[in-house]
């Protein structure tokens, strides 16, 4: 989230940040319950292990791909 947030006020303009940050705050904070619901209905499915490790290796293709486009989008 540090770095979502991070690069939202890297490339919104100076006179929209106050607007889109909190926007992304308040979209941030209102799908965190749903992912909790989705993580807590498949550890009842697949136990917390396997629940954690599905999660963490979402968290990192979704890590890259933001790393990917990241460096696309800086200029040369």
């Amino acid at each position: 989230s540090a770095s979502a947030n991070m690069v939202i006020q890297s490339i919104v303009p100076d006179e929209k940040r106050g607007r889109i940050v909190s926007f992304y705050a308040a979209s941030f904070l209102g799908v965190m319950p749903l992912g909790a619901l989705a993580a807590g209905s498949l550890a009842g499915t697949i136990g917390a292990p396997a629940t954690a490790t599905v999660f963490g290796v979402c968290c990192v293709l979704l890590g890259t791909v933001l790393g990917a486009k990241l460096r696309s989008n800086r200029s040369p």
